[in-house]
C-alpha cells in the first residue's frame, strides 16, 4: 500500500475514534488520552523510567475476570510529560489497528508501512485538523515563530516535533497556509548506511513549494552555522545565525540555495546528555531576488 493511502486510512481512523469516544476537538484544549483509552478498555499505567534504555511505552495483555469487548490489554508508559502524550497515543494506535483493521488490509504491510500508520494515526489524534484550526486562522499565513510553537505546543500539550509534522501536513492538504518554516535536529545516524553522527533533520515545516528531506546532516544542506551552534550554543537562549539553506523547489524539483536569517534555540533533554534545536527560517515569498 502506498504511502499516501496509508497516511489517508489513518487520519480517517483517527477521526472515526474521536467521534466514538465523543471527543469535541474543535476548542483549544488538550485531546483527552485518558478518556479515549477509557472508551478502548485500555487501562494506563505510568511508571518511573529506571533505564535509558527501556522503551517509553508498551502495550501488554492482560488477565481480567471478565473480558471486555473491546479485548483485554493495558498501556504501560515509562515517565509522563508532554513527550509521552505521543507514545500513549502510539500505543492506542496499535489497538486500533488490532480491533478495526482487517487482516487482509495489512498482511502485505512492511514494517515501515506499519510505522507510517502508527505514526501518521497518533499524530491525526493528538491533533486533528479541527484542533489545529482552533489555533490557527486559515485566511492568513501563519507565521511561526519559537515563541508561538513553543506557546502552542504546551497549551495543546504536544511534542514540537508532532506540532510541526501536523502543521507542515495541513500546509501541504490546502488547509492552512505556512508564511515561513521551522525545523527541529537532532544529532542521530544516517537511516541508511548507519554512519556520521551528526545533528539532523528529524522534522520539516516548510511551505509546499519547497522539499527539505528530514534525517539529512544540517551541514549537507548548507546549515554549517546552525551544525556548530548545536553543540555550542547557550540552551534556552534564542539566538540569530545567517546560513544558506539548500532546498528542492516544487513543481520541477530543481535544487536551489536561498540565504536565510534563522532564529534557533537549543532544548537539553534527559538530563543534559542529549539535546535539540528548533529552528525557524523565512518561507519563499519573504525572499526578495
Amino acid at each position: 500500500m502506498a504511502t499516501k493511502a496509508i497516511a489517508k486510512l489513518a487520519k480517517r481512523l483517527a477521526s472515526d475514534l474521536l467521534k466514538e469516544a465523543g471527543i469535541n476537538s474543535e476548542a483549544p484544549t488538550p485531546v483527552p488520552l485518558q478518556k479515549i483509552a477509557k472508551a478502548l478498555d485500555v487501562p494506563v499505567v505510568y511508571r518511573e523510567m529506571d533505564s535509558p534504555l527501556r522503551a517509553e511505552a508498551v502495550i501488554w495483555e492482560r488477565t481480567a475476570a471478565q473480558p471486555s469487548l473491546f479485548g483485554d490489554v493495558k498501556a504501560e508508559i515509562w515517565g509522563q510529560g508532554i513527550q509521552k502524550r505521543f507514545a500513549l497515543a502510539h500505543e492506542l494506535s496499535h489497538r486500533v489497528a488490532h480491533l478495526w483493521l482487517a487482516k487482509g488490509q495489512t498482511e502485505s504491510w512492511t514494517n515501515k508501512d506499519w510505522k507510517d500508520f502508527l505514526d501518521e494515526f497518533a499524530g491525526h489524534l493528538l491533533l486533528p485538523n479541527s484542533l489545529l484550526l482552533s489555533v490557527v486562522n486559515p485566511n492568513t499565513p501563519l507565521e511561526l515563530t519559537i515563541q508561538w510553537i513553543d506557546l502552542v505546543h504546551r497549551q495543546l500539550r504536544v511534542s514540537i516535533s508532532c506540532l510541526l509534522k501536523r502543521l507542515n501536513d495541513a500546509d501541504y492538504e490546502g488547509i492552512l497556509r505556512l508564511a515561513n518554516g521551522a525545523l527541529v535536529a537532532t544529532p542521530a545516524l544516517s537511516a541508511k548506511q548507519k554512519t556520521n553522527y551528526a545533528p539532523r533533520i528529524q522534522t520539516i515545516c516548510a511551505p509546499r513549494q519547497w522539499f527539505i528531506p528530514s534525517n539529512r546532516r544540517l551541514s549537507s544542506l548548507g546549515l554549517h552555522s546552525l551544525s556548530k551552534l548545536f553543540w555550542n550554543a547557550d540552551p534556552f537562549t534564542i539566538g540569530i545565525a545567517e546560513d544558506k539553506l539548500i532546498v528542492l523547489q516544487r513543481p520541477d524539483w530543481q535544487s536551489i540555495s536561498v540565504n536565510q536569517t534563522f532564529h534557533y534555540v537549543i532544548y537539553p533533554i534527559r538530563s543534559g546528555e542529549q539535546k535539540v534545536m528548533l529552528a525557524t527560517f523565512r518561507g519563499p515569498h519573504q525572499i526578495l531576488s
